[in-house]
């Protein structure tokens, strides 16, 4: 190895090596070490070949006796040993049962010379030292001074190697974002109905902008951007244009209601399927074994965030006395395989049985090529199941099957026919749901009620969707793509020779393969000789699912093999293809797909390190209808990575929601909104669950009766005023709009608004006195500043406030004051929420905080707590500010104040509870 690697190798470590909790830094041993000076590792005193270790031991082994790597290393005549490892303490323990002296360090900074070292720092035996953390692979530090420290990581004592991967940071959604709100944009406002979005305006005296809405009879609403989170794009499930509400009028708050009553129905026919599993024991597991841990520690990448959570909740649910019934949402690459291995096996090592149900034989392989790899040093058997397989393999698949001596079974529409029999199943992971017929659903349904059930799905079915969205399903969204990974640059063109030529052509140059998609056997080979005529540098093989046993496999792999540069196909590529080389997928009539076909198969391509490139080609001068057109206008906008919920949500309003929960149920979507009606949906859903899980037998308890002239009672929201009319430039009326009200209700023409408020509408109602806006010159795109709002509003923790700080410095430079007082209005409001207080309001003098409810018995004891700078009430609590005292820093006075009630109020909620 020339020395100039050497020294780029040693910097390619200085960066991949994350071990600062534990004192090593290779650009600067120095400082971090307590050793003699001059110890750093420079390119001139490391060994060359330090970087190269001899192979590692097979995973079976060292899964065996994990000391291995330690006792080489003594061997070796290393005088320090340094075992970096997320499994630090049974390394230690395996460690002492072998006889070797160790000392473990769980997170404090390492001091590699020990104090038992002899005089001069030398030791007749070498030190090692055991340490949680993690590193991604081991190399040796050969000193000055003779001394040898070498360093090993899960890598060389586990035979796990893992991959580090950065993140993309995600934005927080919890609704339709507001990044598409442009002038002209039809939009729901919780309290006044269905408007059209004009633009915004700077009203004084604060000089704040307001979003302008538009109703009936050209009356405007102008809404605060703090209140923006009462706004919502419209989607009614149609594509013809809503009819603006009318202000004034009984003509909102009456289709609001009549939705509420629906919706509560609605959640009496879906909890039926609730109040089963309630009623149901399921299988409960045992929380992780080690082995458990192992496995997990043996994945070759960093798990994403969205990964980690969506393991736990599967973990969680595993866990309960309640059949899980989890819907695992994530586009294709983003980890949804990982989850279902993990869960598989934690069921395996509770005793039971697992199946993966998959809609292709492709899938199927690929699957238990994937579980038997990762499980080869388990005593897990995997074997899967498919026509790929001979009637004799089959038949003896199901015999050890119903004996138990399969723990983890993968196949395709086989698995459900009557002839297969479990021993004793306990898990049943689903992939891709909407690939299986009625009649495979209702099996899958009779499953859900006595079995743990994982659905895995890039873009969930219309009615899988709304099952979640009511929370009779449980759903965990992956949006976290890895860092490598670049969305699809998407193009929808008239289908040319031309075109087709020059995309192939250019992904050839590139080393890289093409998928040709053309979806009718009967005429794929005429296709395949077109193109064979138009690309002759290219070579062309043809797959299908009409192919004979096995031969389809053999085509498959052999263009794996990188044997062909083109596979012409159907869309047996749309599940199960995982192929890093093919980077340019070209779709012939893509008219004829669905939306989530569309965003399956390009998931297809760009599955590594490489731009993917899909052209999505129709026939020349063809008239599309109004919903193909539609598909191919969201499939083209919705490039982002991580956007199959929003393509499965855009998919359900395209479709129309008639066939998914009738008719009737569509018309109070159109009415009010896919995501209003969403909302009072789960709502009513949620009710209804408090009433069975208080049922002591576990059955559905009838509708509330209504209340009063058959209005739907509500909680109250946050003190405002929603001001009064006055004439619009146009000859309108115009209303200030002042968000929710707490205490003192909105009147409308004299009438008060009892209705229901979502409880994610109700804010605590801020006003600090301070500038807080977005100055247009700071962020002047109009739909960045508005998305900004939203995400500013939908932030449930001072960190997700900070990720939005740091997000806007690195895009728009050092922030503004103004910027920095919404900020603080926003931390403000959280810590007022937490702590159950309905508004704040401040001068430079004094604040007064309004608490939700009176203090009572415990004011005494708040009053100790808060000192003499403040003064409590039963419902109020007034703090003075210091003299000399800025605004920021008699905001931060606020923040203390508010944290002290909410930490106080919880200590006493615990009292209470326990």
């Amino acid at each position: 190895m020339l020395w100039p690697e050497v020294a780029q190798r040693i910097e390619t470590v200085g960066r991949r090596l994350e071990i600062d909790p534990f004192g090593i830094d290779t650009r600067d041993l120095g400082k971090k070490l307590p050793l003699p000076i001059n110890r750093q590792l420079t390119a001139s005193n490391v060994d060359p070949s330090a970087f190269d270790f001899e192979e590692e031991e097979p995973v079976s082994a060292v899964l065996d006796d994990p000391t291995i790597a330690l006792q080489r290393a003594i061997e070796d005549g290393s005088t320090q040993i340094v075992a970096i490892t997320s499994h630090a303490v049974r390394l230690y323990e395996l460690a002492e049962e072998a006889g070797i002296q160790t000392r473990y360090q769980p997170t404090v900074p390492l001091p590699l010379v020990g104090e038992d070292q002899g005089e001069g720092g030398n030791s007749p035996k070498a030190s090692v030292v055991i340490a949680e953390g993690y590193a991604t692979s081991g190399f040796d530090l050969q000193l000055d001074d003779g001394d040898n420290i070498r360093i090993l990581t899960d890598a060389e004592i586990f035979g796990i190697r893992r991959q580090r991967r950065r993140t993309h940071r995600r934005a927080m959604r919890r609704g339709p974002q507001l990044e598409q709100l442009q002038p002209g944009v039809y939009v729901v406002h919780v309290d006044h109905g269905i408007a059209k979005f004009l633009g915004t305006e700077t009203k004084e005296p604060d000089g704040r902008e307001h979003l302008v809405l538009q109703y009936a009879r050209d009356d405007r609403v102008y809404v605060p951007t703090e209140h923006i989170d009462r706004i919502q794009i419209y989607q009614g499930g149609g594509e013809t244009a809503p009819k603006l509400s009318k202000l004034g009028t009984q003509e909102w708050r009456s289709a609001r209601r009549r939705a509420k009553r629906a919706t509560e129905i609605v959640a009496n026919e879906l909890l039926s399927i609730y109040a089963a599993r309630m009623l149901a024991k399921g299988i409960q597991a045992d929380p992780d074994t080690p082995w458990q841990q192992v496995l997990e520690a043996s994945f070759p990448f960093e798990e994403t965030p969205d990964q980690l959570t969506a393991l736990q909740a599967v973990k969680q649910d595993m866990e309960d006395e309640k059949s899980m019934d989890r819907i695992i949402c994530g586009d294709v690459g983003f980890g949804k395989t990982e989850i279902a291995l993990r869960s598989a096996f934690k069921a395996v090592q509770n005793g039971r049985q697992a199946a993966v149900l998959v809609p292709t034989t492709l899938l199927a392989q690929q699957h238990y090529d994937t579980f038997r790899e990762r499980l080869a040093p388990f005593p897990v058997a995997v074997d899967v199941i498919s026509r790929f397989r001979s009637r004799d393999d089959q038949q003896d698949i199901l015999e050890r099957l119903a004996a138990g001596r399969i723990d983890i079974i993968i196949g395709t529409h086989r698995l459900i026919q009557r002839d297969i029999v479990f021993n004793d199943l306990g898990l049943v992971v689903i992939d891709e749901e909407q690939k299986f017929g009625v009649r495979h659903k209702e099996h899958m349904k009779r499953l859900r009620a006595a079995v743990d059930v994982l659905t895995l799905s890039a873009t969930p079915i219309p009615r899988t969707l709304y099952m979640s969205i009511a929370g009779i399903r449980d759903m965990s969204n992956m949006e976290t793509a890895p860092e490598e990974r670049l969305p699809v640059r998407t193009f929808v063109s008239e289908s040319s020779d031309d075109l087709i030529r020059e995309a192939i052509l250019r992904e050839l140059d590139r080393g890289g393969q093409v998928f040709f998609l053309h979806n009718r056997v009967k005429g794929i080979e005429r296709v395949s000789r077109r193109l064979r005529e138009l690309v002759p540098e290219a070579s062309f093989t043809i797959g299908h699912g009409q192919m004979p046993e096995g031969q389809l496999e053999e085509v498959v792999t052999a263009f794996e093999r990188g044997e062909y540069d083109v596979l012409v196909c159907t869309t047996i590529i749309e599940a199960g293809i995982d192929m890093p080389n093919v980077n340019t997928l070209i779709v012939d009539d893509a008219d004829r797909f669905g939306l989530a076909q569309l965003h399956h198969i390009r998931g297809r391509v760009g599955r590594g390190a490489k731009q993917g490139f899909a052209y999505l080609l129709v026939q020349p001068n063809k008239s599309l209808t109004e919903e193909a057109d539609a598909r191919l206008n969201t499939i083209l906008a919705a490039t982002e990575l991580g956007s199959g919920f929003k393509i499965a949500m855009r998919d359900l309003e395209i479709r129309g929601m008639g066939n998914v929960i009738g008719a009737e149920q569509s018309g109070h979507v159109a009415a009010i909104g896919l995501h209003l009606y969403t909302q009072l949906l789960s709502q009513s859903v949620e009710e209804l669950k408090k009433r069975i899980e208080q049922s002591p037998d576990g059955e559905i308890p009838a509708p509330a009766p209504a209340i009063g002239n058959g209005e739907i009672s509500s909680p109250s929201s946050s003190e405002g005023n929603a001001g009064s009319f006055s004439p619009s430039p146009s000859g309108g009326r115009a209303e200030s709009d002042g968000g929710p009200t707490n205490g003192h209700k909105p009147k409308l023409n004299g009438h008060s608004d009892d209705d229901w408020q979502p409880p994610s509408m109700i804010r605590a109602d801020i006003r600090l006195g301070i500038d807080d806006n977005v100055p247009t010159e700071y962020v002047e795109d109009l739909a960045q500043r508005l998305s900004f709002h939203q995400r500013l509003s939908w932030a449930r923790s001072e960190q997700e406030i900070d990720e939005l700080r740091d997000e806007l410095r690195d895009r728009y430079g050092p922030i503004p004051d103004s910027v920095e007082g919404l900020l603080e209005t926003a931390r403000i409001r959280l810590l007022a929420e937490q702590a159950d207080c309905a508004s704040v309001r401040a001068s430079s003098e004094r604040a007064r905080i309004i608490m939700n409810s009176p203090v009572g018995g415990a004011k005494t004891q708040l009053q100790r707590l808060l000192g003499p700078q403040a003064r409590v009430g039963n419902t109020q609590i007034v703090i003075e500010a210091d003299k000399g005292m800025n605004d920021h820093e008699f905001v931060e006075e606020i923040a203390a104040v508010l944290e002290t009630i909410r930490n106080f109020k919880q200590r006493v909620m615990a009292l209470i509870n326990a």
